[in-house]
């Protein structure tokens, strides 16, 4: 047997956290891949958030969150970026990366659990294994070729919670790709 089940059902069921969706332009065209073609390379994407002025737009965007959201997971192009971005948001904001260590990740996100860190910046880290009902944001700023990394991203975000209507803003022409959900 098979059967299907809509997103609207796994919502309307409290399987699936209801979830608004923002677009924003992204051009992918041009965009080189890995050896193996499964993704997109670091370097080009590096190259076109760059060219598009991604971040910019991203630290806008995320400014006025800052205002109506308690909790912001946000995943750029590279940690650097992530530096950049944390130190430009100020105090409130955090970096967990591959180098950020055991401790310092738990700290980090309990801080952002009980609402004393607003943002966390991260490329990969928190892609798999953290979940966080209460989460009400995720930015995604960088593009993908990879369904499952997308996928993962966006499953950060769809844990039911009480009262919860997440956000989901994609800057990295993924949604146009994958479809929305």
């Amino acid at each position: 047997y098979i059967h299907i089940t809509q997103i609207s059902e796994l919502v309307s069921k409290g399987f699936w956290a209801d979830i608004d969706l923002e677009s924003h332009e992204f051009n992918t065209a041009g965009i080189g891949f890995t050896t193996n073609g499964s993704d997109y390379s670091e370097e080009a994407i590096k190259k076109a958030v760059k060219d598009q002025q991604v971040n910019n737009r991203i630290y806008k965007r995320t400014k006025q969150l800052m205002k109506e959201k308690s909790s912001i997971l946000m995943f750029l192009d590279s940690v650097d970026n992530c530096e950049i971005m944390a130190k430009a948001l100020g105090d409130r904001a955090a970096v967990v990366s591959g180098t950020t260590s055991i401790k310092n990740r738990e700290s980090i996100l309990s801080k952002f659990k009980t609402g004393e860190i607003q943002v966390v910046c991260c490329h990969s880290t928190l892609v798999v294994g953290f979940d966080f009902p209460a989460l009400e944001c995720v930015i995604m700023g960088r593009p993908t070729n990879s369904l499952a990394i997308f996928y993962q991203i966006y499953g950060r975000l769809v844990r039911p919670y009480e009262n919860k209507r997440g956000l989901f803003l994609d800057y990295g022409g993924n949604l146009a790709k994958f479809g929305e959900m």
